[in-house]
């Protein structure tokens, strides 16, 4: 019985928290993001206003994008590329050039530590057999 208890207790243990890699809703990665952004470029109440409401559009597109599965994984990461420009334009009119550039020197570190964490193409992978087997 105890045992029954314990079993049910961790079920709906799990159950509340979600699944594995379950995303937050739009509003809370955007206020994550422009918190981070507050922190990091030292933004304005007014600025952080503006930078949030971005910040917001570009993460209900994203969630809406990455949920279609119709479209093909190339035509995804174009049309992302293509809002991450519009972001950062958006952000352009927003912070000043010392934050600007600061925002795109942190998205860079950001990018290039992705990249380490995946390593270079084809790294790691056996070489190719040989074709007659040996």
């Amino acid at each position: 019985m105890l045992s029954l208890g314990i079993v049910l207790i961790t079920a709906l243990t799990l159950q509340a928290q979600g699944p594995k890699g379950e995303e937050r809703n739009p509003e809370e990665i955007a206020k994550r993001q422009a918190t981070k952004m507050k922190k990091d470029l030292v933004l304005t109440d007014e600025q952080y206003d503006k930078v949030y409401e971005i910040v917001l559009n570009r993460t209900g597109k994203m969630k809406a994008m990455r949920m279609d599965t119709q479209q093909e994984k190339s035509a995804k990461r174009e049309e992302m590329k293509a809002m991450n420009e519009k972001t950062n334009a958006d952000l352009k009119g927003i912070l000043t050039e010392e934050q600007m550039a600061k925002h795109l020197k942190i998205q860079q570190e950001h990018k290039q530590s992705r990249k380490d964490k995946r390593g270079p193409k084809g790294e790691g992978a056996p070489p190719p057999r040989p074709a007659d087997g040996q």
